[in-house]
């Protein structure tokens, strides 16, 4: 038993039933642009910060910004997972190889 409500010690078993995660496909886009609106999470920011330049990131700052992870989506790649509660968006981690990483390469925080 690990101390938590509703864990046990079989890895399998999901301890947090009404949670989701999917990757980011077409069908899921509007979940995205629901959860990262204009007036909510990251307005203008779009998760592009670790994945462009930031002279870049400056530049296209919110609308252009978000263009970047919808034209991945539309060419069949995977920028990240989304998170449902109770069928709701709650959250987003953005993902991709570490190369394709613009910015974390130029910075020795994150080398």
């Amino acid at each position: 038993m690990t101390g938590m409500p509703g864990m046990t010690d079989n890895p399998l078993r999901n301890p947090f039933p009404d949670l989701e995660i999917h990757p980011l496909r077409s069908a899921r886009w509007p979940d995205l642009e629901d959860l990262f609106g204009s007036d909510k999470v990251c307005s203008g920011c779009w998760c592009m910060w670790w994945r462009i330049p930031r002279s870049q990131w400056r530049r296209q700052f919110g609308e252009s910004n978000q263009q970047t992870p919808y034209r991945l989506v539309q060419e069949r790649r995977t920028p990240g997972l989304v998170a449902y509660f109770n069928g709701i968006a709650i959250g987003w981690v953005s993902l991709e190889p570490r190369a394709g990483s613009g910015s974390s390469q130029k910075d020795r925080r994150h080398g």
